[in-house]
């Protein structure tokens, strides 16, 4: 499909929404390649939102091992987008990660970090950023929660896999269990 006129209602009120908060750059394009300069820019600086967006933007082939002893701290911030961020990082290039001791498909896995995200600051309510996004740009549309839009795409035992993961990820995140999460510095 092409063409705004081409995309349901809902998508189209949600990517107005979206963009009625982008001010000063009416009629100017955004050059990608700045805005990735100023985002890799805020990275070597240490700006921790940066650094973890960073992390999806590697090379899906580059090991993770390289970082893994930097994730407990993006983690331990349990900010919303870098918790978001790392746990789609996660996920990105692996059919499973280790849980604990239960290996989970990363399909089950990133929608559990997304809902992580979403505990950790309500962003996924109807009107939030997130929520208006994921409808924009997928068609994950609801009146209600972002949680309750994804259970409408995704099969029943997907979905109740990642609530279940979602109760251990929230619980290894308030006690600081890294290792429950496979992520941190690991013995070679």
């Amino acid at each position: 499909m092409s063409g705004d006129g081409q995309l349901p209602e809902d998508e189209r009120l949600a990517a107005r929404e979206i963009a009625s908060h982008c001010r000063g750059f009416r009629g100017a394009m955004i050059d990608p390649a700045s805005v990735m300069e100023l985002l890799r820019y805020a990275a070597r600086w240490g700006e921790p939102h940066a650094a973890a967006r960073m992390l999806l933007l590697r090379d899906i082939a580059a090991p993770k091992e390289d970082v893994m002893d930097l994730l407990p701290w993006f983690l331990a911030s349990r900010d919303a987008s870098i918790v978001r961020d790392v746990g789609a990082f996660l996920s990105r290039g692996e059919a499973e990660w280790r849980y604990g001791e239960e290996r989970v498909p990363t399909a089950v896995a990133a929608i559990a970090w997304e809902l992580v995200a979403c505990d950790l600051d309500g962003s996924c309510e109807p009107r939030s950023r997130f929520a208006l996004a994921q409808c924009a740009a997928l068609g994950r549309c609801s009146a209600w929660r972002y949680e309750d839009a994804v259970a409408t795409f995704e099969p029943p035992e997907i979905m109740a896999a990642a609530h279940r993961l979602r109760a251990g990820i929230l619980r290894a995140l308030r006690e600081g269990d890294w290792a429950w999460l496979g992520v941190g510095w690991r013995a070679p």
